[in-house]
């Protein structure tokens, strides 16, 4: 119609996957407490010469709130998980996240007591799979492979990741030895010795 028009080049488009429900399961799928919306599987770890699922204490332990036991789902509640169904782990361990004092009198008492905040390293909880008539555990995290190794992060480290919203993605780490302040949905924690990865849409709620 007489307009002018053009072509813009993007990237490869595709659509993410990693809401599904899948067995065996390997890292970057959806899972989760029954007790939340839904999560991300981060790894298979050898525990004791047995498999058990790494993620956040908010994705297996709903921030402290979960019991030794609960029910993991995959996919989580949010992707149509069900408990009746879809109940693959336990919850086995969490690290507590210790949160920042809420009430007036308790934040007065902290002044004047000068008590220092508490602060966390880790956000972290395991699973461990239950015995089901599929094969759970798959080593390799979806479009990543195998991991093979650990190494301390640092200043322009290009990284990636695989998470249930975002899928994957790449950035590059632009600041070590952070100090932060999280929301965590029931309070606000403080972690130290963190870093942060630069990178538009690197991940989105429901990939931690």
């Amino acid at each position: 119609d007489g307009k002018v028009s053009d072509v813009v080049e993007i990237p490869e488009l595709k659509a993410l996957g990693n809401t599904l429900r899948v067995r065996p399961w390997p890292g970057g799928y959806s899972c989760g407490s029954y007790r939340i919306t839904a999560g991300t599987l981060g790894a298979w770890l050898n525990k004791g010469g047995q498999p058990v699922l790494l993620s956040n204490n908010h994705v297996l332990a709903d921030v402290n709130q979960g019991k030794i036991g609960d029910a993991i789902l995959q996919p989580g509640i949010y992707d149509g998980g069900a408990i009746s169904l879809d109940r693959i782990a336990e919850l086995s361990a969490f690290v507590p996240i210790k949160l920042l004092s809420r009430g007036i009198w308790q934040i007065f008492l902290d002044w004047l007591l000068k008590r220092p905040l508490p602060t966390n390293t880790v956000d972290c909880a395991l699973a461990t799979p239950l015995e089901t008539s599929e094969p759970v555990v798959d080593s390799s995290v979806k479009d990543c492979g195998i991991p093979s190794g650990v190494v301390e992060p640092a200043l322009g480290l290009d990284v990636k990741k695989s998470g249930r919203s975002t899928g994957l993605t790449q950035g590059r780490i632009s600041q070590v030895n952070v100090t932060a302040k999280i929301n965590m949905g029931i309070g606000t924690a403080i972690f130290r010795d963190q870093f942060i990865v630069e990178s538009q849409g690197f991940s989105a709620p429901g990939d931690s």
